[in-house]
């Protein structure tokens, strides 16, 4: 069975610790995207810093 989600935590895991995210999770996230696989953001952060991380990755990841 392929996977159909990804469900990626924030803080260390997508955007590392100096805040950015690097090209090498950026292609992997939009690979992912590019095979029909849905992604999410997990994480207890606000609804507006989410936006802002959608943006950073092309807006690839829709912000829930």
């Amino acid at each position: 069975m392929a996977a159909r989600l990804a469900a990626i935590d924030l803080d260390g895991t997508l955007i590392r610790s100096d805040g950015t995210i690097s090209a090498r999770t950026r292609a992997a996230v939009q690979g992912a995207v590019a095979q029909g696989i849905e992604v999410v953001i997990v994480t207890a952060r606000g609804p507006v810093s989410i936006d802002v991380i959608a943006e950073l990755l092309g807006r690839l990841v829709a912000a829930r």
